[in-house]
């Protein structure tokens, strides 16, 4: 098999096959049954989307990891443990939100680490918490948007990302991200499938997509030549579109465009950065 098919079939299609496999698994039955093991469903596609792609194109990786840029194939797998925690103890909600801080913190230290005794830049410390307070935005932004908007704000999210991560000088943070993208890009199809069920499999999904696209950003920002302002940028419409839907709760529909929005524009912002970014260096 010739490298372009493999990069194609192994990043791209396998990824985007086993997500929408999983949404076609999860919105069997009734809409309204068991809608947490639903949600943990969706997470499960995206980490199963990055987990595969990653050990087709690249193998398992040896644990701990040599190289940092590998950590987020563990993340995968510990967020799907995350999402069966939540949906185990749903209430208090306070539970869900210090369990996030924590994995947030957690996966931020493991990225980090490799430069803490150098000692750490200002900005890279603000980066960590901006991007993974995507984690929080765009799980909101789920749960007040349809399905198949959701998976395409998804899909355009990790795209972009991974656009400006290959435009940044590694091409293998871009390859990563995309296996992202595919993956949700195989949500929109199975969801568009099954006539834009799976609400609850994309609340799932949202917080998986967001906290591994976040940590390869942040890898592109410290060991890449990542843009600070394509980082924020991408960051940005993450976290906006969190803030609109719950601002525009009472609007469904207006919150549904308004969100959406904000994270195309962030999304398409961030990739343009990059782009210039890199035609001007040459």
């Amino acid at each position: 098999m010739s490298p372009v098919v493999t990069q194609i079939a192994f990043g791209a299609a396998a990824p985007g096959a086993i997500a929408g496999a999983a949404l076609c698994l999860a919105t069997l039955g009734e809409e309204g049954a068991a809608q947490r093991t639903k949600a943990v469903i969706g997470a499960a596609a995206i980490a199963g989307a990055y987990v595969a792609a990653e050990t087709l194109l690249l193998g398992v990786p040896a644990f701990p990891p040599i190289d940092v840029t590998h950590w987020p194939f563990f993340f995968a797998i510990g967020l799907v443990a995350v999402a069966a925690i939540e949906a185990i103890f749903s209430r208090p909600r306070a539970l869900a939100i210090g369990t996030r801080a924590l994995a947030s913190a957690a996966a931020a230290w493991l990225l980090l680490r490799p430069v803490l005794d150098t000692g750490i830049e200002r900005d890279h410390a603000a980066m960590a918490a901006l991007l993974f307070a995507a984690w929080i935005g765009l799980g909101a932004f789920a749960l007040r948007t349809p399905a198949t908007g959701t998976f395409i704000g998804l899909a355009a999210f990790a795209g972009a990302a991974a656009g400006a991560l290959a435009l940044s000088g590694s091409a293998l943070l871009g390859q990563l991200c995309g296996a992202v993208a595919s993956g949700a890009g195989g949500l929109v199809v199975a969801s568009l499938v099954r006539q834009g069920r799976g609400t609850a499999a994309a609340a799932g999904a949202a917080p998986v997509a967001a906290v591994l696209v976040s940590c390869l950003l942040l890898s592109g920002r410290v060991y890449a030549d990542l843009p600070e302002e394509a980082a924020l940028f991408l960051a940005a419409g993450g976290i906006g579109a969190g803030v609109l839907s719950w601002l525009l709760a009472s609007f469904r529909r207006a919150a549904a465009l308004a969100s959406t929005g904000i994270l195309a524009a962030g999304s398409i912002a961030g990739a343009a950065i990059a782009f210039a970014r890199s035609s001007a260096n040459g």
